[in-house]
């Protein structure tokens, strides 16, 4: 079984940053799939991250509108991996001479079977993460809180403080990434809804096809040498500047850049992240791959996007702002 260490990837790659948090992973638990949708909000032409201001929440919220989101058509969704697929899966964690022995060892994917076919609803979903700039306006609003900054939490590179208005926002944990969904009017997806968005109706491996990954396919500076091929700004690259990091239905970055939280809870009771970042191995970048944290847990290397579909919640139902 998958152990309940995450991310023990990172300390060998970041000795100068301060101790990796603990972060759980489970088996999923099995549940039915909603029908669900998931939407971005353009993005906005901001110059530099503002503070978090003093405004008061306002009413009404902002226009709900399907813009910068890409429609996933229901029908039916391969999820999970196979012996063949965990055996790949394998041999891509074992091409990163970073690695630990811990990390590329078969009984840590073995979590990823059975494969199987499930019906997935429509639903819509953010062709892009949510950058710094977007979730500015939900911090000036009043909603949502200035992601962390604590010397205790692997955040040195937290793209709000740094002022990249176009990179993906991180080192928030799962509730501020569920508060600025519902503040959109829309929700995080679930993981059956993230994993068919990247992996399209025919369960391919990678968003992009079968084609295994080099550093031109997805942005993970700290993995499999690629840091000496990026010439980007750090752990996260500005939205969309990968274009084979791109799925069957025409989503970016879901490989690589930030991995993200999803609303799937597993049986520990733990959130469910899917999607490479710029730690891991090259393993991470498949559909099928995920691990969890709980609700508090923030990392520089994790971000999200929102989902939407038509039986969502209104937005009356968004949480008071704050923490």
């Amino acid at each position: 079984m998958r152990g309940t260490l995450l991310f023990f990837i990172l300390t060998e790659r970041i000795a100068c940053q301060p101790a990796p948090t603990v972060i759980h992973e489970a088996p999923v638990e099995t549940q039915p799939v909603v029908p669900s949708a998931s939407a971005s909000v353009s993005s906005v032409d901001t110059q530099e991250a503002a503070p978090l201001t003093s405004k008061q929440p306002q009413d009404p919220l902002p226009p709900f509108d399907k813009s910068g989101m890409i429609e996933v058509p229901a029908g039916s969704a391969i999820l999970g991996s196979t012996d063949a697929d965990i055996k790949r899966a394998l041999e891509l964690c074992r091409s990163d001479p970073h690695s630990t022995r811990d990390r590329c060892r078969a009984g840590y994917f073995q979590i990823e079977r059975p494969q199987r076919e499930v019906t997935v609803g429509v639903f819509w979903i953010d062709k892009f993460e949510v950058t710094v700039a977007e979730y500015t306006l939900c911090i000036r609003e009043g909603w949502c809180t200035e992601p962390s900054a604590s010397p205790e939490s692997l955040c040195a590179e937290n793209t709000y403080l740094r002022g990249l208005p176009n990179h993906p926002v991180n080192c928030v944990s799962w509730k501020q990434a569920r508060t600025y969904c519902k503040w959109r009017g829309k929700r995080l997806p679930a993981a059956d809804e993230w994993e068919k968005a990247a992996r399209g109706p025919n369960g391919q491996t990678f968003p992009w096809g079968e084609e295994t990954p080099t550093c031109e396919h997805a942005y993970v500076p700290y993995s499999g040498g690629c840091g000496d091929w990026v010439t980007l700004d750090g752990c996260t690259a500005p939205i969309g500047k990968m274009p084979y990091d791109s799925s069957f239905y025409g989503v970016m970055d879901l490989a690589g850049n930030v991995s993200e939280w999803t609303s799937t809870e597993t049986a520990e009771g733990h959130q469910i992240i899917k999607g490479g970042g710029c730690v891991g191995p090259p393993s991470t970048l498949r559909g099928a791959d995920f691990m969890s944290a709980s609700e508090e847990e923030v990392a520089e290397f994790i971000g999200f996007r929102c989902a939407y579909s038509e039986e969502d919640v209104n937005p009356e139902e968004v949480p008071a702002p704050g923490p």
